[in-house]
């Protein structure tokens, strides 16, 4: 395994751009809206986020062998490894463009369909 360059990372954004560029336009020349982004999408992907943060801050002593930490058994450190090269790689696409739900009244959003004997 091989450290990740920043070469494969701004190629990995830049294509990725790209082609979430084109899925866009040929969506909304086909569509007339984006589909909407669940509110629970980017609390799952910052709390992710957030606990690859502290692992790693707790990893990287042991790593570095300093006085008072264990040493990491070679199996666990080959798993942080794939899920740090994982992780480099995903966070360098950019999220995909989307419009979140919008609410026109002073009620609570809500995705629930609305039955049509009350629709205006």
């Amino acid at each position: 395994m091989k450290p990740t360059t920043w070469r494969l990372l701004l190629g990995t954004v830049a294509v990725s751009a790209a082609l979430g560029w084109a899925v866009f336009r040929v969506w909304e020349s086909t569509r007339s809206e984006l589909p909407n982004l669940p509110w629970s999408a980017p609390v799952v992907i910052g709390v992710f986020a957030v606990a690859v943060f502290f692992t790693a801050l707790r990893l990287r002593p042991r790593l570095q062998r300093r006085p008072g930490h264990k040493p990491l058994h070679p199996l666990v450190a080959a798993r942080y490894a794939a899920l740090a090269l994982a992780t480099s790689r995903t966070g360098a696409v950019p999220p995909p463009v989307s419009r979140w739900p919008t609410c026109r009244s002073a009620a609570p959003c809500s995705s629930a369909p609305v039955p049509r004997s009350t629709r205006a």
